[in-house]
């Protein structure tokens, strides 16, 4: 099971086995980058592996990665004036998350008025209570409102607000909230407008007052979207490991139906990756559960915290002083001093016996891990395989179904 631990304990104990050597030799700053880098390799090696049910919703299509929400800008035809006291101080959008997801960054469409505006703008995620924005979740950076990433002079146009932390929220209502620090609202002078469609629309625009939340007057659609991916999600190392459908249930003791890997894909488009069902579209009745593989995280902090299975915390410590005596083997590799006047019993060099100790931590790593003792080279030039091709027509054979294939 993973637990954090605090890089200060990972450093004591990678400390611990570079015994003797000293920061004279290699600095802690290094030492802390030689960690980092053991557990990228970690990562690479020996994946989280993580599970997620949701429901159906009648389609093939499930965001993995992407737009959360898009509320299309084309139908942006009205502006709400950000104020810096009392009624619409505050702002806020409604939108809603189909299944449990990590937010990565709100982005709203905004204007301003004023060649020169002073202040800065962020986005804070609520929760909502009673239809309401409530409780604070997360902030945003901030953007100064007349910077280069700021709302645009007289144009409307998207604006970024990225979370520096990634948010998990389970499935349900939220409302992403723009408020102001040291702006100065000014009617038709210095201003900053959220753009919304006022054209036959549900309400989704909250504003405040300076004490109370309210819906606002004018039935509003606010211009929003939300990038999110399911929890973990790496875009560079994700990958999908099975698809249940539907997802067995436990308490009922269900047997699992895995779909064959040709029945479904990881789908790449312009608002995002998405899981592909090729072959069933589940109902909102039924569930489904993916298992795919993400990185152990690495939540930065003054001492940063890691995420790994404690039974591999000797291990990474291990490949960390691998690492780092590699490193030593590189800088003392490029000594021109001559080795004449060296111990006549041990010609070595340095760089020989830090190479030597990096090998025997790394072999150590892989034994702590459960890794084989060398890593694996190229495969077979000729394997003897089950080729158990699918139809081509999006359904199964007839005489000759997958249960018998």
């Amino acid at each position: 099971m993973a637990s954090l631990n605090r890089l200060s304990v990972f450093n004591a104990r990678v400390d611990s086995l570079l015994q003797g050597i000293g920061e004279d030799e290699i600095s802690s700053a290094d030492r802390d980058l030689a960690i980092r880098h053991a557990v990228s390799e970690y990562n690479r090696s020996l994946p989280k592996k993580e599970a997620l049910k949701f429901l159906g919703d009648g389609g093939s299509y499930y965001l993995v990665y992407g737009k959360a929400v898009d509320v299309d800008e084309a139908a942006l035809d009205a502006g709400i004036d950000l104020a810096s006291t009392g009624a619409d101080s505050k702002l806020g959008i409604k939108f809603t998350l189909d299944y449990s997801m990590e937010i990565y960054q709100v982005n709203l469409w905004l204007q301003r008025t004023g060649a020169s505006v002073d202040g800065t703008l962020a986005v804070v995620l609520y929760t909502i209570s009673d239809d309401l924005p409530d409780q604070v979740i997360a902030t945003s950076s901030t953007v100064d409102i007349d910077g280069v990433e700021g709302a645009p002079l007289g144009r409307y146009d998207k604006v970024v607000f990225p979370f520096s932390t990634k948010y998990k929220l389970p499935a349900g209502d939220y409302a992403a909230v723009l408020l102001s620090s040291a702006y100065t609202f000014e009617d038709g002078v210095t201003e900053v407008i959220l753009g919304v469609d006022q054209t036959d629309v549900n309400n989704t625009v909250f504003t405040y007052d300076g004490s109370d939340w309210s819906e606002y007057g004018t039935d509003s659609a606010g211009i929003i979207e939300v990038i999110a991916g399911i929890p973990g999600w790496s875009l560079e190392s994700g990958a999908i490991q099975s698809v249940e459908y539907p997802a067995a249930n436990i308490v009922a003791d269900e047997t699992p139906q895995l779909l064959e890997n040709e029945e479904y894909e990881l789908f790449k488009t312009e608002t995002g990756d998405y899981l592909h069902l090729i072959t069933v579209s589940p109902p909102s009745t039924e569930y489904i559960r993916l298992v795919y593989t993400r990185p152990y995280e690495w939540v930065e902090a003054t001492d940063p915290l890691v995420d790994l299975p404690q039974t591999h915390f000797e291990a990474v410590c291990n490949l960390s002083a691998g690492i780092a005596c590699e490193w030593l083997a590189a800088k003392y590799g490029q000594s021109v001093v001559s080795s004449i006047a060296a111990d006549s019993v041990d010609r070595r060099t340095k760089s020989d016996q830090y190479l030597t100790l990096s090998n025997r931590f790394r072999k150590t790593y892989r034994a702590l891990a459960g890794l084989p003792e060398k890593a694996s080279g190229p495969g077979p030039g000729m394997a003897i395989v089950d080729i158990d091709y699918g139809a081509g027509f999006r359904s199964d054979y007839l005489f000759h179904g997958r249960s018998t294939r």
